[in-house]
């Protein structure tokens, strides 16, 4: 991934080296994997990342942002998932050899035609090298049969950890990993905070990197440079003094912060995006008590944001809730072409945007591609235009999304 953002000479050496992993996803899993260390590879968030640290592996997820296609192209659609390819291409040009295994969750259509391409790839003979695929097959439409074969799936998926890592998994090994991703939450959680604050918040871009980062480092090392982060984060990214518009982002998640970049160029604050790359990173820590390996999987399978969790009210709730509590002073709907999964909710989303008092913009270029930028540019110029400090939403005007 490259980025053509400079540094300011003061950025902090947290925020240089978390900069760094937003960058180059996989240099520190490769580091990792120097050393002896198996890593596993997944994809989404839906995959219960706990079991993968207590087994004693390093967890990165596969998030590639940019690069060619040509020859996954020839083995899956043009109009796939952008990520789907990518993922695919990499894997085929021998990318991916340093992972021990790839967990593939069934939680949407694309995800489980990224298990089926991969393998296929191999049955034909297009690759002979590769990591090990398995599908994490968890279904999210809440009810007891679901919760029930979600649960003996994810006991499995612990055994099949437990046969590649350096120790089996067990409840102290669960616990002691809880610890590591619920400091994270907590941490994450604190930043959503200060991004919501009223003074000197951080910049949309610099804040949204900090998130994504988590993704691509060890939990404990994360930690601590983030820690470090938001303990001086006024001196290295609040640039701004007031006067912003507040802005929120639904749609497609970003794995990236193109947009919030953006944002910010042309005088806005992405201060929140429904998405599981970014606010709500900072969902509600797990319970050790009990069962750890049952919390872990109930956490993954109803607190997660997830185009298949059912009924829709629920996968609304974060979105009207935030509206609720205010502070919001205008919504980007992100839903680039050729997006068949989030744009089925826009119209209700939209209604309640509106019901609510406020303006909205959609944005249907993927920003991730450097000539789309201007035009996208241009746009978010004259949206924020539109807003003035009088459009914040008041919960007296809102209403259910139907």
């Amino acid at each position: 991934m490259t980025d053509n953002i400079t540094l300011a000479d003061n950025a902090s050496p947290a925020f240089r080296q978390l900069y760094a992993a937003y960058l180059d996803r996989c240099t520190e899993a490769k580091r990792a994997r120097r050393s002896g260390k198996s890593v596993v590879g997944y994809v989404g968030n839906t995959v219960p990342v706990e079991l993968i640290i207590a087994a004693g592996c390093y967890p990165l997820r596969l998030a590639p942002v940019s690069g060619g296609t040509a020859t996954a192209d020839h083995y899956i659609e043009t109009f796939a998932d952008m990520d789907t390819r990518l993922i695919v291409e990499q894997f085929m040009a021998g990318e991916l050899d340093f992972l021990t295994l790839i967990i593939i969750p069934r939680s949407t259509e694309s995800y489980h035609k990224l298990y089926l391409s991969l393998r296929e790839v191999k049955r034909v003979g297009a690759t002979q090298r590769g990591p090990d695929i398995t599908l994490y097959e968890i279904l999210h439409t809440q009810q007891r049969s679901s919760r029930e074969y979600g649960l003996a799936r994810t006991r499995d998926l612990a055994q099949r950890l437990s046969a590649i890592g350096a120790a089996p998994i067990d409840d102290g090994a669960l616990r002691g990993a809880l610890a590591a991703t619920n400091q994270t939450r907590n941490l994450l959680a604190k930043l959503q905070q200060a991004r919501r604050s009223v003074e000197k918040p951080p910049s949309g871009y610099a804040a949204h990197v900090v998130a994504v980062a988590a993704s691509f480092l060890e939990p404990r090392l994360y930690n601590s440079l983030l820690a470090d982060w938001i303990g001086d984060w006024i001196g290295e990214a609040a640039s701004q003094t007031g006067g912003w518009q507040r802005l929120l982002v639904q749609g497609c998640p970003l794995d990236h912060a193109y947009l919030h970049r953006l944002v910010d160029l042309a005088g806005g604050l992405v201060v929140a995006e429904d998405g599981d790359w970014g606010a709500r990173q900072a969902a509600p820590v797990i319970a050790g008590g009990g069962d750890p390996l049952a919390a872990i999987f109930e956490h993954y399978y109803a607190g997660v944001p997830c185009p298949r969790l059912f009924p829709q009210a629920v996968a609304d709730r974060w979105f009207m809730e935030t509206l609720h509590a205010g502070g919001i002073d205008g919504v980007i709907f992100y839903l680039p072409t050729p997006d068949d999964i989030f744009g089925w909710e826009f119209p209700s989303q939209r209604a309640a945007v509106e019901a609510a008092g406020l303006t909205w913009t959609l944005i249907r270029k993927d920003v991730r591609f450097v000539e789309e930028r201007p035009a996208v540019a241009t746009q978010l110029n004259a949206y924020m235009a539109t807003l003035g400090s009088g459009h914040r939403a008041h919960a007296s005007k809102l209403t259910t999304i139907s």
